[in-house]
């Protein structure tokens, strides 16, 4: 879990959140509940590289943007998985109260169930090859 809970911003104000994935992991998702009990915000999902130049102030090419909302839910699906930090920004366009949360979700695949699962199989197969030598000796 990212970021949960009930706060404000002054306008022209952010809130910045960020969202890690483990190196190996999969089916990547980002689901943002968030309502505004008074005023209206922006949300901004940018990857390394676009939170950089947005920080410049140069033009950059996030990976989700809303603009003007009260509220939102939604899943974002990261296609391909995403191998970096994502950051989300709340951009209060208004004297802001906000409430919800942003969580992440992911599969992790675990290095160590593919090495025993491969030193099972080399065993299992030696087991039965010497087995097999045993009987026919």
């Amino acid at each position: 879990m990212n970021r949960m809970g009930d706060y404000g911003i002054a306008k022209g104000g952010t809130d910045f959140s960020h969202l890690k994935y483990p190196w190996r992991s999969q089916n990547q998702v980002v689901y943002i509940n968030l309502t505004a009990t008074e005023g209206l915000f922006s949300l901004l999902i940018l990857d390394e590289n676009a939170l950089e130049e947005w920080n410049d102030k140069i033009p950059f090419n996030p990976y989700y943007q809303a603009n003007n909302i009260t509220e939102m839910y939604i899943e974002i699906k990261l296609e391909p998985p995403n191998r970096n930090r994502l950051t989300t920004i709340i951009i209060a366009d208004e004297d802001l109260s906000i409430e919800g949360i942003i969580t992440t979700h992911y599969l992790d695949y675990n290095t160590n169930t593919g090495i025993i699962f491969l030193v099972i199989v080399v065993f299992s197969t030696s087991y039965y090859l010497y087995q097999k030598y045993k009987t026919h000796s």
